[in-house]
């Protein structure tokens, strides 16, 4: 909801699970996907994997509660070309997804 508030973004679509979330990716075609690692733990880890595996110019990054070194290190690791951790605010999470586009469409 906060993310369609913001005039340069566009909300195309939203999942409730890693395989929704992959299916909607690939009719869509997004340039960044934002997995909540808290809802799906794990299987966002899995799914990040699996997006970046079938739709490799999408980015992803990952929003979790717990923003420790293994988590980072497992998101990264999955191919997530970012990390924000929800402590960091809704403003970093902004900064994040910005960074992410630019990078995404200058490539």
């Amino acid at each position: 909801m906060c993310l369609s508030g913001e005039p340069d973004f566009e909300v195309v679509g939203e999942a409730t699970s890693g395989e929704e979330t992959s299916e909607l990716t690939r009719s869509l075609q997004p340039d960044v996907v934002i997995l909540d690692v808290c809802t799906h733990g794990l299987r966002s880890i899995e799914a990040a994997r699996e997006l970046k595996a079938s739709e490799p110019l999408t980015r992803v990054v990952m929003l979790s509660l717990h923003d420790d070194a293994q988590m980072r290190a497992a998101a990264l690791g999955a191919g997530a070309t970012a990390i924000v951790g929800k402590q960091e605010g809704i403003t970093r999470l902004f900064e994040t997804i910005r960074s992410v586009a630019r990078r995404a469409r200058a490539s």
